[in-house]
């Protein structure tokens, strides 16, 4: 151990959240969560299981894009 202070602060907030990474995780959790409703309780259609798992395929590639960078 180095017993220098600045060091170790350095090195721990490297790793740790600041604001601005917890606004861009909830903006993009909220998209998300979103495209999630949007599709799975607004839209109701009578889909078969087949089409159910595979989105009915006529989502747009933003949405999908979004989706799968939050998760």
């Amino acid at each position: 151990m180095s017993g220098n202070s600045s060091e170790t602060l350095t090195s721990i907030s490297k790793y740790s959240f600041h604001w601005y990474d917890y606004v861009f995780f909830c903006v993009m959790l909220f998209i998300s969560v979103a495209i999630g409703v949007y599709y799975g309780f607004l839209r109701k259609k009578n889909l078969t299981p087949t089409e159910y798992m595979m989105g009915n395929k006529d989502m747009k590639g933003l949405p999908v894009a979004i989706s799968i960078t939050a998760w």
